[in-house]
């Protein structure tokens, strides 16, 4: 009878040395670490990037960056542009780069001078001008047309200042950036 009796302690405690070894669990609370939520479908073209060109832009990307080759220029059709084409003094740079395929650009090129600053987005089709806005410009001289934009959530706001005869008068241009290009809404 011992034996029974030592046998079935013996029984007992292997049962409930087994009952408090650790189970196996179910977490109902997965981190968030462990569950991604399923991604959201990219537009086919995506955005440009939002910033703010005014001085402080222009001073800080200009500095950064070297001049552009004349045959570059040439070859990105740069010259199309007025200012650029008549100024042929001042360092033609690209500061910033807004949105690209491959195929298509938008850029910011700086025309940097020594009594005018400007700053153009343009966009280029297969290496070659497709359009272009005035984006910046500071007369450091006469100070007497001043313009910055602002690119938020796809939209190009230009704000050209006028300082004449006393009178301050601002003019606002509107784009929006769709189907891969700008295109006016005033």
């Amino acid at each position: 009878m011992f034996k029974v009796f030592f046998i079935a302690v013996s029984c007992l405690t292997i049962i409930s040395c087994n009952n408090n070894s650790p189970q196996p669990t179910v977490n109902n609370n997965p981190s968030k670490d462990s569950v991604t939520a399923p991604e959201k479908p990219k537009d086919t073209i995506a955005g440009l990037k939002d910033l703010t060109i005014n001085e402080a832009y222009y001073e800080q990307k200009v500095k950064k960056v070297k001049k552009l080759a004349d045959s570059t220029i040439t070859s990105l059709s740069l010259t199309d542009i007025e200012d650029i084409n008549r100024n042929n003094d001042a360092a033609v740079k690209i500061i910033d780069t807004l949105w690209t395929t491959d195929t298509e650009q938008i850029i910011i090129v700086a025309l940097d001078g020594e009594s005018e600053m400007s700053a153009y987005l343009v966009h280029v089709k297969n290496k070659r001008l497709k359009q272009f806005e005035q984006v910046y410009y500071a007369d450091v001289v006469e100070y007497f047309m001043q313009v910055n934009s602002t690119i938020k959530d796809n939209q190009l706001s230009i704000v050209t200042t006028t300082d004449a005869d006393g009178k301050t008068t601002k003019k606002t241009t509107n784009f929006l950036f769709k189907d891969g290009s700008l295109q006016k809404v005033n």
